[in-house]
């Protein structure tokens, strides 16, 4: 019987060790291991290995990591260490796109920006993106799943950035894998939907946006819907009813 009973411990024990093996790749042991996708792991990298101008702005969620990696060639722009009310409110300001971003961004001779796609709080996009994007100032030159790096034009050679400038479709690319990111971690990232329904909307998949912006409808509380989205949900329900 003892033997029975051994044989049946090491089988569950085979199992557990299988089943777990995808886990201990990404996290370790325990759970201490780092998830490359939460943190600019290849970014930082290439701003190391290309050696881009400073001044860095940083999403405030990623400061720490890049700090870590990037000093003594680069200091952040703020981290969970702040402790300047200017700093701190100069940073919401340019990480939402608020009036004034690129005042501050120009105050603080930033030419380097290394950005969350998405709030890991709520999954949200940062607004700063879009302003950077839309910039004639600034380009995209490294999308990862979950983080981009953006350089201020004349700060670079004109050839290295010919070279190295990304069309904007990079960036819905990127959108989409962190959004998936978000959603299979926490379903408390609601925010997210919303931006997958909008990577759909923009590849002119209606039906899947349609989809998505229900499901974050049905999810959210209704006090923080915003009407502008309702009236983008009931526009793609009567345009697919046409169709």
């Amino acid at each position: 019987m003892a033997v029975i009973n051994g044989v049946f411990i090491l089988i569950a024990l085979t199992g557990v060790w299988y089943s777990s093996k995808p886990v201990l790749r990404q996290y370790g042991w325990f759970q201490t291991g780092l998830r490359e996708w939460h943190y600019p792991v290849k970014e930082a990298q290439f701003i190391l290995e290309q050696k881009l101008p400073g001044q860095l702005f940083n999403t405030y969620g990623i400061g720490g990591y890049l700090m870590w990696q990037l000093y003594p060639d680069y200091l952040v722009f703020w981290d969970g260490r702040q402790d300047s009310q200017e700093m701190f409110k100069n940073g919401l300001v340019v990480q939402e796109g608020q009036k004034g971003w690129d005042s501050i961004l120009y105050k603080n001779q930033v030419n380097l920006a290394v950005v969350e796609i998405l709030s890991q709080a709520d999954g949200h996009r940062f607004k700063i993106i879009d302003r950077l994007q839309s910039s004639s100032e600034w380009s995209l030159v490294f999308a990862g799943e979950t983080h981009l790096v953006f350089v201020r034009d004349n700060s670079v050679d004109e050839n290295w950035l010919l070279q190295h400038r990304l069309p904007e479709s990079r960036i819905g690319e990127s959108l989409w894998v962190a959004a998936n990111h978000m959603l299979q971690q926490s379903p408390l990232r609601k925010e997210a939907l919303w931006e997958m329904g909008g990577v759909y909307l923009s590849r002119r998949q209606h039906r899947e946006a349609l989809q998505m912006f229900e499901l974050y409808i049905k999810v959210m509380p209704p006090t923080q819907i915003r009407p502008f989205k309702r009236e983008i949900v009931n526009r793609l329900r009567r345009y697919l009813k046409r169709s």
